[in-house]
């Protein structure tokens, strides 16, 4: 008999714009899948200053998969805040850095 993967029920961040009137959800980092985990610890093996770059835009493109373009039009310091709430409810260390880092 076959093994049967379950259908993947992801954790979610939910967050709302000030102005919009959409929630947006996007996955938990827990809950996305093998390939970005696996770029979240390639990510982890760079110098101090790219890795902090590197996450910003990995965490961009995480939203961005999620809710294409949602996070175009904020500042860095409202993108900054968001990404530390986030990575807070995906539990990982170090979330009110302003280069958190995805170290658990």
């Amino acid at each position: 008999m076959a093994y049967t993967i379950e259908a993947a029920s992801p954790d979610l961040f939910e967050f709302d714009l000030v102005h919009g009137s959409d929630t947006y959800r996007v996955p938990v980092i827990n809950s996305l899948p093998v390939g970005r985990m696996l770029e979240i610890e390639n990510i982890r093996n760079l110098p101090d200053g790219e890795r902090a770059v590197q996450y910003t835009m990995l965490v961009k493109s995480i939203f961005d998969d999620a809710a294409p373009g949602v996070v175009d039009g904020l500042t860095m310091s409202q993108f900054e805040a968001l990404m530390e709430a986030y990575l807070e409810a995906s539990g990982f260390a170090d979330a009110g850095e302003s280069s958190p880092s995805l170290e658990k």
